[in-house]
């Protein structure tokens, strides 16, 4: 698995909104909160698959005091956001190791 780091200060996102509904009501978690992550000690991760049908990546870091993964893909300069929710204890492990 290959991983690197991204910053940015600014970031323009974008979501489909009955996704973001869903994951709210699957996480407890709506995409807004990706203005707070904290990018500058995220570890990312190439999460393309074939059936994708498009490049997606995983991005583990802190929000909220905890960690998070973020599903994402970019649409133009846009961040297109596909999921968020809580790191998994493997996630964490990972971004532990390479943070």
């Amino acid at each position: 698995m290959k991983s690197f780091s991204v910053y940015t200060k600014y970031m323009l996102y974008e979501w489909d909104d009955a996704k973001n509904d869903r994951n709210k009501k699957k996480h407890k978690i709506g995409f807004e909160a990706i203005e707070d992550f904290d990018w500058s000690t995220a570890s990312v991760i190439d999460r393309s698959r074939a059936a994708d049908g498009e490049r997606r990546f995983a991005t583990i870091g802190w929000l909220e005091g905890r960690l998070f993964t973020i599903i994402f893909t970019w649409r133009g300069d846009h961040c297109r956001v596909i999921s968020l929710r809580r790191s998994n204890k493997n996630e964490e492990k990972f971004h532990e190791e390479n943070a």
